[in-house]
């Protein structure tokens, strides 16, 4: 009988190496009838059963061989496949790990651990498992490509570069030509490049892997990530449509799709796709962050935190879903949870951080007698916000410096309770503790809106500097109104704050008014228009900010959009009416005209994403009363 069965388990194994998997399962469950308790046919069936796509089936198959014979290490590794395949990480690497603890020197278990620790998001062990299997088997073409897609995620291209020669050199038989003919390498190779932002070599190579009819869905998929950078709306919709027909059940499709119409504006579509990806893969993570990120630029607050806390829940560890979190928090006023989930910033941002060796205050231990160095980490509107905080530190006791951009130094130098300002690049003094500026409200325990005290103004600008700006903006008897209408154009959401200087000239025709550009980074599309508009511009000479401070203090009202200009007027006590986007910086609140952060301040929404027009015409309306 036992010859029996093995000679069913030898045909049913040629079978299964040529594809004939319904021929295979045949003589497997022959087997089997034979002898229910036989592992091996029933680990063989497990795998069939799982290249076919019925992998929970399969998954039940190869644990009921391991309940037989629970020493064989290749069960345990095909079963860690299965679970990569599946989507269930954890379970991968646990009987990854079974597999290796029977069998140290099983490359192909440790190849499967790579996968998994890189679903998890855990870069640095999947590379040390997937190079630890190449170093059991140099010739590893999968261990290869894999370790190629983990280096390109984190960054690390021309490694990822290197891996691909590798195999292309393996599969060419020893010369690195042999890409071309290498779909599996063309794949992977357009991811690096891809991550290169060498968009059009990307496609090339994505289309030598369609032209071997290699992974086609998963290969549209790419090609329509790479065509959506370039541009090309509706080739990539097409290529994702491709994916999704060729292979209904790729939730990556799903959300490469949903990414694509959160592009062009279509958010309702959008989150259709990320459930419709949801449904094939209940615990993606980064597709819950896709979700929660779309309902809250549909300004659906109570569907985005469910979507990001469940991002969190699959994947405790996930920084960009904690970034974001902590961001809405804030947005929503709740400064106690927010404060606490702001800190991931150093997860999500490490070359921000300072590395002082002085411990880091966060209002945990007694620093009355010590002294404390509060340093700028962000923009100027930040350090112009968050400067309010260090009074606050000094009344604990604490000998205070402060640490700002060297265009801030000199109007921060008026700062109450503050010991020093020190310009960034100068020598520091001695310090005991140091804190972030926007780390300060947590340290203080912010934990509401209300918690604010409504300071009509916390700077003050120099008196002398005053008069003579003063002097250079002269005396007509008009309305005077200092103006801003762009932000820095590296700031990572520019497009949805700034606008045009055509877009402002409802304002400008403004009877009784006189317009004073505080837009000291003039616009290259605004040069020409500057020349022959209703503004006057003695930029030229505005030195620093306490020069800014000084000509907003000598205007009646500042009108601009949420950039620096914004906080120095409201740091100011100045009367500011500021240009919120549709989709507003956290710092601004929801549906809020007025912000507990400057008393002075109005604030005039965008009712719908780059729409500026009825903004501007509110704005003129109030500007003629």
């Amino acid at each position: 009988m036992a010859e029996s069965i093995q000679a069913l388990i030898e045909t049913g194994l040629k079978h299964h190496g040529a594809g004939r998997f319904t021929e295979a399962e045949a003589c497997y469950r022959q087997a089997l009838a034979q002898d229910p308790a036989c592992a091996p046919a029933l680990h063989l069936l497990g795998v069939a059963q799982s290249q076919q796509g019925h992998k929970a089936p399969g998954a039940e198959l190869i644990k009921r061989a391991i309940a037989i014979s629970p020493n064989v290490p290749e069960f345990h590794a095909n079963l860690a496949l299965l679970y990569v395949e599946h989507g269930r990480a954890d379970l991968a690497v646990a009987a990854a790990r079974q597999a290796l603890a029977l069998n140290p020197n099983y490359p192909d278990a440790y190849n499967h651990l790579g996968n998994a620790f890189r679903m998890l998001g855990k870069t640095n062990e999947s590379i040390a498992a997937l190079q630890q299997a190449l170093r059991l088997r140099g010739d590893f073409l999968d261990a290869l490509h894999n370790l190629s897609l983990v280096l390109t995620d984190a960054g690390r291209v021309e490694e990822a570069a290197h891996c691909l020669q590798h195999a292309a050199a393996i599969r060419g038989g020893g010369s690195a030509g042999g890409a071309d003919g290498d779909p599996r390498t063309q794949l992977y190779l357009g991811g690096v490049l891809h991550r290169q932002k060498r968009y059009a070599e990307a496609v090339s190579a994505y289309q030598k892997a369609l032209a071997a009819n290699f992974e086609p869905a998963s290969v549209y998929s790419n090609l329509g990530a790479a065509y959506q950078e370039m541009g090309r709306a509706e080739e990539a919709l097409e290529c994702y449509r491709k994916s999704i027909e060729l292979e209904p059940t790729r939730p990556g499709a799903y959300k490469n799709f949903g990414n694509a119409l959160c592009k062009l504006g279509r958010l309702d579509d959008a989150i259709e796709q990320y459930k419709i990806a949801l449904k094939h893969r209940p615990d993606a993570s980064e597709i819950y962050n896709d979700l929660a990120n779309t309902h809250r630029d549909k300004q659906e607050i109570a569907e985005a935190l469910a979507a990001y806390d469940k991002a969190i829940y699959f994947k405790p560890e996930y920084v960009e879903a904690h970034w974001n979190r902590a961001i809405l928090l804030l947005l929503m006023g709740d400064f106690e949870r927010g404060w606490q989930e702001y800190q991931w910033r150093w997860v999500h941002f490490p070359d921000d951080r300072r590395g002082f060796p002085q411990p880091q205050w966060d209002g945990g231990f007694d620093i009355a007698g010590k002294s404390i160095l509060l340093h700028a980490e962000q923009g100027l509107g930040d350090t112009l916000q968050f400067c309010r905080f260090a009074p606050r530190v000094a009344e604990l006791g604490a000998t205070v410096y402060v640490e700002c951009q060297r265009a801030l130094e000199p109007l921060l130098r008026q700062l109450p309770g503050v010991s020093r300002v020190i310009a960034r690049g100068e020598a520091l003094p001695e310090f005991d503790f140091h804190c972030p500026l926007l780390s300060v409200p947590y340290g203080l325990g912010m934990r509401d809106i209300n918690w604010l005290p409504r300071e009509s103004g916390y700077l003050t600008p120099d008196a002398g500097l005053v008069r003579l700006w003063a002097g250079k903006m002269g005396s007509e008897q008009k309305k005077k109104i200092g103006i801003a209408w762009a932000g820095s154009s590296t700031h990572g959401k520019d497009h949805e704050r700034s606008l045009a200087l055509s877009q402002i000239t409802p304002l400008l025709q403004t009877p009784g008014t006189q317009f004073f550009s505080l837009q000291k980074d003039l616009p290259a599309r605004d040069r020409e228009a500057m020349g022959s508009a209703a503004i006057t511009d003695l930029t030229a000479d505005l030195r620093d900010f306490a020069d800014s401070a000084a000509l907003i203090a000598n205007c009646d009202l500042v009108i601009t959009v949420d950039t620096a200009a914004a906080h120095l007027a409201g740091a100011l006590g100045k009367p500011v009416w500021i240009l919120v986007p549709f989709n507003p910086d956290w710092r601004w609140l929801m549906k809020r005209q007025d912000t507990p952060w400057y008393p002075t301040a109005r604030l005039f929404r965008q009712s719908a994403p780059q729409e500026w027009g009825d903004t501007i015409q509110r704005i003129a309306r109030e500007l003629s009363l």
